[in-house]
């Protein structure tokens, strides 16, 4: 029982995979424990925490929400990922991976606004209607302004969910405010009145021009980015954080 996370009303909830389930999340996840993890001070391995059987996932969405979304953009957001995990496997050790992928721009993106909506506890819904009313109207084109919607594609296999997050960077005191969703074969990101955190990130806010029935050819250049640790936008590499770890002690020392 709770408040659905898209429409905001209180009943029974039902599980929803994050991604769809037919997108590669059939198989049983490790939920670890964030507290665990930073009383461990320690990035690997993961300290603490719960199997979650059916995949990646929770109880966060009304049945009405989940049947409808489901059945409007689960399937061409599964399709897409299946295009993107073929070409990963065909560019072993590239950075980038341009390719074109044949796709219903608008489903995919309604998919992954959905993703957003489970993860975030408070509910974007409590503060962005238009972005409730982009999600349950299927014909609907469009974002609310500031609104901002990232891609990049990953093999890692550490999952990561977050919130909204604040971060300060001090080198150029730009601050940021957005949320993450990585799953393989690819990770999300939605930002707020923000830059993107990483100039890396694919813009695929385009894709909600298009509509509902409109099948594209589009020529995309993804960055692959790896996925170490439990926070939000790092994505540096496992040499790379044994080498800030190495930096950090010394300077400590």
């Amino acid at each position: 029982m709770g408040k659905c996370q898209i429409c905001g009303v209180v009943g029974p909830l039902s599980f929803e995979h994050v991604p769809p389930e037919s997108a590669f999340n059939s198989r049983p996840v490790f939920l670890g424990d964030i507290k665990k993890q930073l009383d461990a001070k320690t990035v690997l391995p993961l300290k603490g925490g719960k199997q979650c059987q059916r995949g990646s996932g929770a109880y966060t969405l009304c049945g009405k929400c989940n049947s409808n979304t489901g059945h409007w953009y689960g399937s061409a957001y599964a399709e897409w990922a299946v295009q993107a995990a073929c070409n990963l496997s065909r560019a072993s050790g590239a950075r980038t991976i341009d390719a074109t992928y044949t796709l219903y721009p608008s489903r995919v993106l309604k998919q992954v606004l959905c993703m957003f909506f489970s993860s975030n506890s408070k509910g974007l819904g409590r503060y962005h209607d238009a972005l409730v009313g982009v999600t349950l109207n299927s014909r609907a084109r469009g974002l609310p302004d500031g609104l901002g919607v990232l891609a990049f594609i990953t093999k890692s296999w550490l999952l990561r969910q977050s919130g909204f997050t604040g971060r300060l960077d001090t080198r150029n005191g730009r601050g940021y405010f957005f949320s993450e969703v990585a799953h393989p074969p690819f990770g999300f990101v939605m930002t707020w009145d923000c830059p993107k955190p990483d100039d890396r990130l694919l813009d695929i806010r385009h894709f909600a021009s298009y509509d509902y029935d409109h099948l594209e050819r589009l020529a995309l250049r993804l960055h692959v980015l790896e996925v170490n640790t439990w926070t939000p936008c790092d994505y540096r590499t496992l040499a790379e954080i044994e080498a800030d770890t190495r930096d950090g002690e010394g300077a400590a020392g």
